[in-house]
């Protein structure tokens, strides 16, 4: 899909830059880039939002097992440490 971007009047556009700063050849170099644009999309279908949605539960339950394994080996090492020192 692609959307074309329209700027109905270059010049108020132009004139609104030079009131923020800009100057005026600036301000016509971004009116005329911005008009010249086109924006390239690909909507998502139902399918692809709930493929990412079972790709975000997946790393988070990854995420939760490394967690939880590092807090185990933390806790074992920490007894182990304070158990040689006793």
């Amino acid at each position: 899909m692609s959307i074309s971007i329209i700027i109905k009047d270059t010049h108020a556009a132009v004139q609104r830059l030079i009131e923020k700063g800009a100057s005026k050849d600036f301000a016509e170099e971004i009116v005329a880039t911005v008009s010249g644009a086109r924006v390239e999309s690909e909507l998502a279908t139902r399918a692809d939002l709930f493929e990412l949605r079972a790709e975000m539960y997946r790393a988070l339950l990854i995420h939760g097992f490394v967690t939880v394994t590092a807090v185990i080996g933390s806790a074992i090492a920490l007894a182990s440490i304070l158990g040689a020192n006793t």
